[in-house]
């Protein structure tokens, strides 16, 4: 079925380039569902533990440290706009 494929990520666009369809957030909602199932059923939930994994493998590439450094940094701004409400 063409609507619970995992979205073709785009990376490589800019985030004001990107343009979401009713499709895209069908896709993104069930990729959500699906790791969410994935992280409780393999590491109680924890997110912390899953990228712990790999670290402690010295599995990711310098390129992924820095996108998960990205990604938090990205994570602290919207948390801390959420306190500001």
């Amino acid at each position: 079925n063409e609507s619970v494929r995992a979205p073709k990520y785009r990376n490589s666009l800019p985030h004001f380039d990107r343009c979401l369809f009713p499709e895209d957030i069908l896709r993104e909602k069930v990729v959500l569902k699906e790791t969410e199932s994935f992280l409780k059923r393999t590491y109680g939930g924890s997110l912390g533990m899953l990228v712990n994994t790999f670290v402690e493998n010295d599995s990711l590439t310098d390129k992924e440290i820095k996108e998960l450094q990205e990604i938090l940094h990205k994570a602290e701004k919207i948390h801390d706009k959420g306190k500001e409400r």
